[in-house]
């Protein structure tokens, strides 16, 4: 393109311009190559360091003067790009004989500035359109793209392109405004600066991070810091794949938390990735074969309004037939306990043995009183001795608890456990079902069940249930009987129960089964003053729902939701065996 800057009559000696044009020919040849030369400044330039205006031919000094404008903002070093050459903008003749007699500088834009548009001089309005140096042919949001060349502004991030240019709505936090050198870490320093020695800012190219070697923490932070993406992706340092489909879950649980693929929330097409457009995927017929999105409810979906998820799996009861809750907001800072997808304990209606709502957690038994394996030893239409004061006055354990730990040792923390050495029970726990009795009352005033007179806010021990995530929310449950052998801590017992303390770390104190009753060989007990045992020995069967040598059933086996104490007629063979 070839126009006219200016016009005035060429008044400074031609004649000796061109005889010492002649004399230095050879510096001259630099100037067809875009640079200025030492004789450029016997008609312009010279007090400014670089041979530009000013001083224009006619002694002009003022950026208002179009010989002037904007010469010194293109040909020195700025904070975002090197010097131009005086090539890039308008014709650098080989000689000044080169310049002809017109005066005037011919403009012929370089291939940078027209990348993408048709560049244009307009000397009415002094404006450039269409130049890419300024963003005009990016349509990425600057404010700043027909800048005036006889009125120079300072140039900030937000001239040229929007902060952050158009189509970067995914990274619009305060923090990834600034963050340009995650995808663009050839041009951006760390601390946000244009690496301007590189040469890699305005010059055509968008210098993002190689796909090829890209991994997540090239674009965004892994994990990213932002609502509650910790709590479900939480492994320092990961290369996380892209195409992150199921419950990936740290194998040797030591990563302290979830380690979930993000494809569990984000769509994994690659055409749905780097578009500038963050979108939340919930569907289970977007997900892999195998992951935990397939376990969604089919409304499964994300509520940008309230920033909630429902229909999820991961925020339901855990059961073939899931019961859905909604989850916090993903900007809360909310953290959930047990009580916070299922209950505490599990507490939906028992569907019937090995049935898909099968449950025996806790349950009303024929008397309306909360039974179950949370009612506590000695069973579920006894009185539970834990923790109970007997005829041996002040010793403080006369039974041992039935918590999360004795059927999903693997699920829960073993570092998690109380002075006894057994699992925390959330001290939210609600073991209170509707139908209930509601006419006892201890001591406390407390019209619930024994567990909650000490396992709540206040009482004693106190602690919150933790889990390992390998084993919970993984779309299995899991089922692993406590594998201990060892008896509790011997501080439990009294001086009284030295003598019968338990010898495996299930006990009841002052057991006195009917003498028909006989226990069985191989099922981990020890008989005696205190009858304790264990549980390494018991297995799970999925497949029918049946626990087989399970010392608290006598060693024998039981079917996941058996109803023997929720009926008019109940079945003590349940746990006694044949009487």
């Amino acid at each position: 393109m070839t126009q006219s800057i200016s016009s005035r009559p060429f008044a400074r000696l031609a004649a000796v311009l061109l005889a010492l044009a002649t004399v230095a020919c050879g510096k001259a040849r630099q100037a067809s190559e875009g640079q200025a030369t030492a004789e450029c400044h016997l008609c312009h330039g010279g007090a400014s360091g670089n041979d530009a205006p000013p001083t224009g031919l006619h002694g002009e000094t003022a950026a208002t003067a179009l010989a002037v404008g904007a010469h010194q903002a293109h040909l020195a070093d700025s904070e975002f790009r090197k010097a131009i050459l005086c090539g890039d903008c308008h014709l650098v003749p080989s000689s000044i004989a080169g310049h002809g007699n017109t005066g005037q500088a011919t403009l012929t834009f370089s291939a940078l500035a027209t990348q993408g548009g048709t560049a244009a001089w307009n000397r009415t309005t002094a404006t450039c359109s269409n130049v890419y140096c300024h963003g005009d042919t990016l349509a990425a949001g600057g404010t700043k793209t027909k800048p005036v060349w006889t009125a120079p502004e300072s140039v900030t991030c937000g001239t040229c392109h929007g902060l952050p240019p158009s189509g970067h709505s995914a990274f619009t936090t305060a923090a990834a405004v600034t963050d340009c050198h995650t995808c663009h870490s050839a041009t951006v320093k760390p601390d946000g600066t244009i690496d301007v020695a590189g040469g890699h800012h305005i010059d055509g190219k968008l210098d993002l991070v190689d796909p090829a070697t890209a991994t997540c923490g090239s674009c965004h932070a892994a994990v990213p810091t932002t609502g509650a993406h910790a709590a479900h992706v939480k492994l320092a340092n990961a290369a996380y794949g892209l195409q992150g489909t199921a419950a990936t879950l740290d194998p040797n649980g030591t990563a302290g938390g979830y380690v979930f693929g993000c494809g569990l929330c984000h769509p994994t097409a690659a055409a749905k990735h780097g578009d500038g457009v963050v979108e939340v995927d919930l569907s289970p017929a977007s997900g892999a074969t195998g992951s935990l999105k397939t376990l969604n409810g089919a409304a499964a979906a994300y509520d940008k309004a309230t920033g909630t998820c429902s229909n999820v799996y991961c925020h339901s009861s855990g059961q073939a037939t899931p019961t859905f809750v909604t989850t916090p907001a993903w900007t809360s800072g909310a953290t959930l306990g047990c009580s916070g997808c299922h209950g505490d304990p599990p507490s939906y209606a028992n569907g019937g043995p090995a049935t898909a709502t099968a449950n025996s957690h806790i349950f009303l038994n024929w008397t309306g009183r909360e039974s179950g394996h949370f009612a506590g030893l000695p069973g579920s239409v006894h009185s539970s001795r834990h923790g109970a004061a007997t005829s041996f006055g002040t010793d403080q354990a006369q039974a041992a608890p039935m918590t999360c730990q004795t059927c999903h040792a693997d699920t829960v923390d073993p570092a998690n456990v109380a002075p006894g050495g057994f699992f925390y029970l959330d001290t939210g726990i609600t073991t209170r079902l509707a139908g209930g009795a509601a006419d006892r009352v201890n001591a406390a005033g407390w019209k619930d069940t024994q567990c909650v007179t000490c396992h709540k806010a206040g009482g004693a021990p106190t602690g919150t249930g933790k889990v390992r995530p390998k084993l919970h929310v993984n779309g299995v449950r899991d089922v692993t009987f406590d594998r201990r052998t060892a008896p509790p801590a011997p501080w439990l017992f009294g001086a009284v129960l030295a003598g019968n303390a338990p010898t495996r770390p299930y006990f009841l104190t002052q057991a006195a089964f009917p003498g028909a009753v006989t226990l069985p060989s191989g099922a981990g007990f020890d008989a005696g003053g205190t009858l304790s045992y264990e549980l390494s020995a018991a297995s799970y069967a999925p497949a029918n729902m049946t626990c087989s040598a399970v010392a608290c059933h006598v060693g024998k086996p039981v079917v996941w939701g058996q109803k023997d104490f929720e009926t008019a007629t109940p079945t003590c063979t349940g746990c006694h065996g044949t009487l």
